[in-house]
């Protein structure tokens, strides 16, 4: 988003599994806001949370193997910008 703010928290942990394979996890959320002033006001705000996992374990001395994934979950807030009960439409 072209002018915004962003207030974002993350937190990770790891954790050795055995005495090769290491695993992980990590969760966060952002929020994006318009910035009053620019091009993007009256745009929505987006909240997101994230959460995300993984394995890995060294190949050698120079290389690691790793498998992650991460999962969002985002959220729109048009209403709190424009009032709630307010019709908007959009023609395409």
């Amino acid at each position: 988003m072209i002018g915004s703010d962003l207030d974002q928290a993350t937190a990770s942990a790891s954790r050795n599994l055995t005495r090769v394979w290491t695993g992980n996890l990590n969760f966060g959320y952002a929020r994006n806001n318009p910035v009053a002033g620019t091009a993007t006001t009256g745009y929505p705000a987006y909240d997101d949370w994230f959460l995300g996992g993984g394995v890995s374990r060294p190949i050698g001395r120079n290389f690691n193997f790793a498998v992650a994934y991460t999962g969002n979950h985002w959220q729109l807030f048009w209403n709190r910008l424009h009032g709630y009960g307010c019709n908007t439409s959009k023609h395409l």
